[in-house]
Formats: C-alpha cells, sequence, structure tokens
C-alpha cells in the first residue's frame, strides 16, 4: 500500500477531484472552487445545501478528506432534484454563480488597513502583476471587502511594495495551504518603506507587528489610520503620489 501525504489531497483537490469524476461520474463530481471557498459557501446557503463543518488548521487529514463530505452533499442534492452528473456541473459551476456576491460590483469604502505579506516565491508575480490584476491571498477572516492592504515583501527585500484593496471578505478556505484566504485587486505599485525605516520611526516603530519583523504577517493586526498615514509620509519623501493611494477618512 502506498501512503500519501495528507496534505497533498487539499493542496490538489481539483485534480483529484476531476480524477475521481473521470472515473465514477455517478458518485463524484469535480471541485472547481479552489481559492474561491467563499462562493462555494454562499451557493450552498443560497441554495440550502448542508455544509459540513470545516476541519481546523492543523487537522492536515480532515482537510484533505474534506472534499468527500462536500460531494456527498452535493451528491445528495443532485438525487433529490433528478439531475444528471453533468447537469449538476452546470449547476455549480454556471447557474449557480449567478447568486455569488462576494466578488462584485464597486469596492465600498475601506474600514480597515491590514499588512499581508509576499516570499521569494512571489516576487516574480508581483513585479509583473498590472493594476487590474485580481488574485487570491492569505488574509485573515476580519478583513471587509474594500479595506487597504499593503503588500509587504519579506526577505531579502523587506520592504512595502504596493498597495491592493481586498476584493472579498477574508474567509478561510480548507483546501488553501495557509487557510485564512482574501481576494485582492487594484494594485498600486509604490516606492517602497524598508522595515528599517519603519523600525526606526516614533510611531511605526513601537508597534507590536513591527517589533516581531511580521511575524505572522498577513493581518497579523490592523495598521491604525495615524500609522497608515505616516507610512505615505514615507513615500510621499521619495517621490511617491500618495494622492492615487486610497485613504481612510475621519471624520
Amino acid at each position: 500500500n502506498i501512503k500519501l501525504d495528507e496534505s497533498v489531497w487539499y493542496n490538489d483537490v481539483a485534480a483529484f477531484s476531476l480524477g475521481f469524476h473521470l472515473a465514477k461520474p455517478e458518485l463524484f463530481l469535480p471541485y472547481n472552487f479552489r481559492q474561491k471557498f467563499n462562493q462555494l459557501e454562499e451557493i450552498h446557503e443560497e441554495f440550502g445545501i448542508p455544509l459540513p463543518s470545516v476541519p481546523t488548521k492543523r487537522n492536515k487529514e480532515g482537510r484533505g478528506l474534506y472534499y468527500l463530505s462536500i460531494n456527498q452533499e452535493w451528491h445528495e442534492f443532485r438525487l433529490r432534484y433528478g439531475l444528471s452528473p453533468v447537469e449538476m456541473c452546470a449547476f455549480l459551476y454556471d447557474f449557480a454563480q449567478q447568486f455569488t456576491t462576494s466578488d462584485a460590483g464597486d469596492l465600498p469604502e475601506p474600514s480597515r488597513v491590514w499588512l499581508v505579506s509576499g516570499g521569494d516565491q512571489n516576487f516574480d508575480f508581483l513585479d509583473k502583476a498590472p493594476a487590474d490584476t485580481v488574485t487570491y491571498w492569505t488574509g485573515k477572516p476580519d478583513i471587509r471587502r474594500g479595506d487597504i492592504l499593503m503588500m509587504y515583501l519579506l526577505k531579502p527585500r523587506s520592504f512595502i511594495d504596493s498597495v491592493w484593496r481586498a476584493n472579498s471578505d477574508g474567509y478561510i478556505d480548507p483546501f488553501h495551504y495557509y487557510y485564512d484566504s482574501v481576494s485582492i485587486c487594484n494594485r498600486i505599485k509604490t516606492e517602497p518603506v524598508t522595515y528599517a525605516e519603519l523600525r526606526k520611526h516614533p510611531l511605526l516603530g513601537i508597534k507590536p507587528a513591527v517589533r516581531a519583523r511580521f511575524t505572522g504577517a498577513n493581518g497579523f493586526a490592523p495598521f491604525t489610520v495615524a500609522e497608515y498615514e505616516a507610512i505615505l509620509k514615507i513615500m510621499k519623501g521619495k517621490g511617491q503620489d500618495i494622492s492615487l493611494l486610497p485613504r481612510i477618512e475621519v471624520s
């Protein structure tokens, strides 16, 4: 017997589920909500499809097997309404998509500022990402759609590289390695603000997240409006047109 690492299952759920579907289409449906678990939640709620409890982050085996629980609910829904496997796929990936609202419409005004981070495996993507990029990132469930996200690039760069907006509320995705997820958009490349500059700043340097060198940086703690404005001031001193950047209006 070959024992597979359970992490492979949740990282590659789309590939595994497609293989199961091709082998036994009457029993298994392909899972194409990778990095879009928030949309799956909306569909289940809208159409009254039970959604099994999401396994905890550390329960990798449970996360790997979670597809089977979802598939069982889809199977029962399909039989209840007399749908063929093809019709059920059309329902999930066409018709039901009309009822998802998490990433739709104009962004609301931001309510908070957060830090998200990218490692060296992300540098090439982030360097080349155009302004209209929409992608999925690691971000805490407390993030709300429209919030401001500062992209901090980890070592060896160690600087804030760009400013984005949250295109969805933060959510948990059991099939995403980092578990906590958010859709991000509206990238604006900025003048870099280095960790050294943050650390020596009289206000920013005393922030616990800065002092901890952004350990758990993705949404580790929101930045106050004053802290964000201090970062914008550093950028402005380097020639950044901060009028292009999103702000939080304080009444």
